[in-house]
């Protein structure tokens, strides 16, 4: 075969080849462009979400600490409360004991109405 039939025969088919190949690139480098831009869009999201959730449990902690602290002074409150409560009972027991004239008898019926008093 001569030159020029190789080129008249194979030329067309290897222009078109050629020009598959240019489209193919174009495509190709479209894909690669959209896959950045989704890929640092998403990057940029997933800190955001990041940077929500860091912030939200710091916030949860800063809560529980001072629910803890809450609870501890309500509890000293309580006790105290609860302390000095006793405390006039007991100061009381003394003048209850005093006051109770009725002789003491073991009988459950006669504890009863001792208790009642």
């Amino acid at each position: 075969m001569s030159q020029s039939a190789v080129q008249t025969k194979f030329a067309t088919h290897s222009r078109k080849g050629q020009q598959i190949v240019k489209d193919m690139a174009i495509v190709m480098g479209d894909v690669q462009d959209n896959a950045m831009k989704s890929q640092k869009s998403l990057g940029t999201s997933k800190k955001e979400l990041w940077d929500r959730c860091d912030f939200t449990m710091k916030q949860l902690e800063l809560m529980t600490l001072d629910m803890k602290q809450k609870i501890h002074t309500i509890t000293e409150d309580v006790e105290g409360k609860v302390g000095k409560a006793m405390s006039e009972e007991i100061r009381r027991l003394s003048i209850l004991i005093d006051e109770f004239n009725d002789p003491f008898h073991p009988d459950q019926l006669v504890m009863n109405v001792y208790k009642s008093r």
